[in-house]
């Protein structure tokens, strides 16, 4: 009797596919969609493999005191990008390491969903990890659909994986990537 799972499903210790033929589009570039711990983890492993990512999360609601007493209001980067900031700040910093190597972390372009949701259309592949507020991922996906229609169609696939009516809504990465009362 086979112990190996493998050996049991009849390939001997022989994979079914050959190694490298298991995908076929090159990810020249990601885009992840939330800097929390998830996200920033994500964009932290695209940097491992040397996959260039943008970094994308909201504008914070409001100035920190530190903003404040800096003199820095809303329009200024450093504000509109704070969370994805902190979060490629977070994998430089965690121990054990997030990233092999600390130049990695060049690989990695922040912004926030405002200003340079726009990036997105650069992507080849684009992870979702924002935080699980249905009206925020709501809001989050009619901007790409918008996005995908000034494009031309380059987000396609987003627009599959949200419709319009809102019954279909895709919740990130590890997760079900469908909420579908119809599924």
């Amino acid at each position: 009797m086979p112990s190996n799972p493998a050996d049991k499903a009849g390939f001997r210790g022989k994979s079914p596919v050959k190694r490298g033929e298991t995908m076929k589009q090159k990810i020249k570039k990601a885009a992840v969609l939330g800097a929390g711990v998830m996200g920033s983890a994500i964009a932290a492993h695209l940097a491992n493999v040397g996959i260039p990512s943008f970094l994308l999360d909201i504008v914070p609601p409001e100035l920190s005191e530190a903003e404040k007493k800096k003199g820095l209001t809303f329009q200024s980067p450093e504000v509109r990008n704070r969370f994805a900031v902190q979060g490629k700040n977070r994998i430089q910093e965690t121990r054990p390491a997030s990233l092999y190597l600390k130049d990695d972390a060049e690989l990695l372009t922040v912004g926030n969903f405002e200003d340079h949701l726009s990036w997105v259309s650069e992507a080849d592949w684009i992870i979702e990890v924002v935080i699980e507020d249905l009206n925020l991922k709501r809001d989050l996906f009619k901007k790409l659909i918008l996005l995908k229609r000034r494009n031309g169609g380059q987000l396609e696939y987003l627009w599959h994986l949200h419709s319009e009516d809102g019954r279909r809504v895709f919740t990130g990465l590890c997760r079900n990537v469908f909420r579908d009362p119809l599924l």
